[in-house]
């Protein structure tokens, strides 16, 4: 079993469940992670810096914004809601670069959602609205979200 085997069977699926980049990136990084099993022959090995971070949210998540739903990628500016006013009114958009993330669904009546584990969401409770990260959800929780 040689290293031409190993990287004809690396399965890019496997990549591209934790890094969205370039299709052309994926040799490059299957060939980075087999050079990590041979690291100690080499006098230096390279550091591989990969901005393809999956964030909150995967990409092409439809966000509302003041012109109309976007994909998340493309967002500047979002329609929030805002808690002093009582209004939902367009704020910047914030967009976060938090490392490579687990994706979790989250089942409602009428559509599933996915986001990191760590995304926030506003949540009705008996004590009145919370954020709540994605792990922390119950099935008594109700996501407040914009339709």
């Amino acid at each position: 079993m040689g290293l031409v085997w190993v990287y004809n069977r690396l399965p890019k699926e496997v990549l591209k469940e934790f890094i969205d980049t370039k299709e052309e990136n994926y040799d490059i990084i299957a060939l980075w992670i087999i050079g990590t099993w041979l690291h100690e022959y080499f006098e230096t090995y390279p550091y591989l810096y990969i901005n393809a971070m999956k964030g909150c949210l995967p990409k092409g998540t439809l966000i509302k914004t003041p012109n109309g739903d976007k994909a998340i990628e493309e967002v500047k500016e979002v329609l929030s809601y805002n808690f002093k006013t009582k209004k939902v009114e367009p704020s910047k958009a914030i967009l976060t670069n938090a490392g490579l993330k687990k994706v979790i669904k989250i089942h409602l009546k009428d559509k599933i959602i996915e986001c990191s584990p760590e995304h926030r969401w506003f949540v009705k409770t008996k004590g009145g609205i919370k954020l709540k990260e994605a792990k922390d959800l119950n099935t008594e929780d109700k996501l407040i979200l914009m339709e």
